[in-house]
């Protein structure tokens, strides 16, 4: 990636903001968007042009946001319409290149070990896909595992409460991590491919969520036997195979 390329960061969250970070660091212009109008300064400050709008309420001064070389997309916004209108913007603009950040949710609670070629449920999210899929502007899709690090700690996820399928793996990946695969896959240009991107262990539900709250010294989570145990495994094979990535499990 050219160090005059121009990035867009549709959505400076918990995670795109910390990649507009590092991007900014390395020297590329950002541009960033957010939906609220007081974060904009805040934006500014770590040196990203911002931008304040909503996907379903793009005006003319928004389109400037859309003058980039390449597109990251990382909203939660499940508008498939929006998303529609979304991509129409895209490819009537100078956008050479979109990443789309999706999630493993799209494999459903479905027993089985789930690569990029196994079926999908039908959801939103999964539509959504679609949308871009079918684009003329060339996508790259991530489907990220679980969130974790930082503030997002999983003993806090059930503290207290009933782990469901505890006989079932988790499918977790380090924020960290995910900002390392988006920046190699940026790098290295590949485009029109789907990424699976979760950390290589998949340890039991149960055990692993008990352990999560007992080392923050929360209410310990609960285990109800059931017969119905879903082991849905994400596999990365495919990263690794493209990038040389590949991830270890770490929550902190």
């Amino acid at each position: 990636m050219e160090k005059n390329s121009r990035l867009g960061i549709l959505g400076c969250g918990w995670l795109g903001k910390e990649l507009a970070i590092g991007l900014v660091k390395d020297g590329f212009l950002v541009k960033g968007s957010t939906t609220r109008e007081e974060k904009l300064s805040e934006l500014q400050g770590l040196g990203i042009e911002s931008f304040a709008f909503r996907l379903n309420q793009l005006t003319k001064e928004s389109i400037d946001f859309f003058k980039v070389d390449t597109l990251i997309i990382a909203i939660t916004s499940k508008d498939i319409h929006g998303y529609m209108h979304l991509v129409k913007i895209i490819e009537a603009s100078p956008i050479s290149r979109v990443i789309f950040i999706s999630s493993t949710s799209v494999y459903g609670k479905v027993d089985g070990e789930h690569t990029e070629e196994s079926p999908v449920i039908k959801s939103p999210l999964s539509e959504i896909e679609k949308v871009f899929i079918a684009s003329t502007v060339p996508t790259t899709i991530v489907r990220f595992g679980g969130l974790v690090g930082y503030d997002r700690q999983p003993g806090k996820f059930f503290s207290g409460r009933t782990i469901p399928n505890p006989g079932g793996v988790v499918n977790l990946i380090h924020r960290d991590d995910c900002l390392l695969a988006i920046r190699t896959l940026l790098d290295k240009g590949i485009t029109n491919e789907i990424f699976n991107v979760c950390a290589s262990e998949h340890p039991q539900r149960g055990e692993f969520y008990q352990q999560a709250t007992a080392d923050l010294g929360l209410d310990p989570a609960k285990i109800t036997p059931t017969e119905d145990t879903v082991t849905s495994m994400v596999n990365s094979d495919k990263l690794e195979a493209h990038t040389g990535l590949r991830f270890d499990l770490r929550i902190n």
